[in-house]
């Protein structure tokens, strides 16, 4: 008798080694985790958590709307629009984060960098009109592998001082190997010569009010601006000359220092 149950014993050990086995090398997964292999999500071949969308309810602002303006989308931004049709006043911020759609669901893009903050701005959007907003989220994000992905950014009701409510309006953008392989850096031709954006605002503090000029046109982010007030970023933007390899632009109610090439 002893025999026998030191036998049946052994049996289920090994039985269990051996699924215990089994569940290692398949993998395993826990409840409220969201595990996303980087490889089909168009990252990096590793496996990392990513946190779910705490956006579900978007785009719910009657009468305004945002989204992305053709031609301007690249691995480190992109320009957006704004229209209001409705009989509100509306104010947005430089506040925004990115989202990436894997296998029908929205996950928060992981930053690169863990302490940061955004400009305490604000921007108006008055009942009737239109607005632009460029980014640049490199800073933040660094460039994007190809993937569908989604901007998010807060807007506000604004009916007087702590009197307001908050939407989120969210524009859908996508990244391939062609974005990939033409991307280029932020720039703009004046006067036949190319100037590329140096990532950093202008160090001048006091400036005269007087533009020497503006950004008219504007081609996609992967080519090169080939006439004069020309950019690949977006158009109706200010300009001054700083000295002769330097100009500053005016875009998002700051002063970006671009360079000679």
């Amino acid at each position: 008798m002893k025999k026998h149950s030191c036998l049946l014993l052994c049996t289920v050990a090994i039985g269990l080694i051996f699924l215990s086995g089994c569940a290692s090398a398949g993998g395993s997964s826990t409840a409220g985790t969201n595990t996303i292999i980087k490889a089909d999500s168009g990252q990096s071949p590793e496996t990392t958590d990513w946190e779910s969308t705490t956006h579900e309810i978007v785009n719910n602002f009657e009468g305004v709307t945002m989204g992305v303006k053709e031609g301007t989308v690249s691995l480190s931004g992109l320009t957006l629009n704004f229209t209001n049709s409705s009989d509100k006043q509306c104010i947005y911020g430089d506040y925004f984060l990115l989202e990436k759609r894997v296998n029908g669901k929205w996950y928060q893009v992981p930053t690169i960098i863990d302490n940061y903050a955004f400009n305490d701005i604000g921007y108006d959007l008055a009942t009737g009109g239109n607005g632009e907003w460029r980014v640049d989220w490199g800073w933040l994000y660094g460039e994007l592998e190809p993937g569908d992905y989604r901007i998010v950014k807060d807007i506000s009701d604004f009916r007087g001082t702590g009197d307001y409510e908050k939407y989120y309006l969210t524009a859908e953008f996508s990244v391939d190997e062609r974005t990939k392989s033409a991307d280029l850096a932020p720039m703009v031709m004046i006067k036949g010569k190319l100037y590329q954006d140096t990532g950093k605002e202008s160090d001048i503090k006091a400036r005269c009010g007087v533009m020497d000029g503006e950004v008219t046109s504007t081609v996609g982010p992967f080519e090169k601006p080939t006439q004069d007030n020309q950019s690949n970023f977006g158009s109706e933007y200010g300009y001054q000359f700083v000295d002769e390899r330097s100009v500053d632009i005016f875009m998002n109610e700051k002063w970006l220092r671009f360079e000679l090439l």
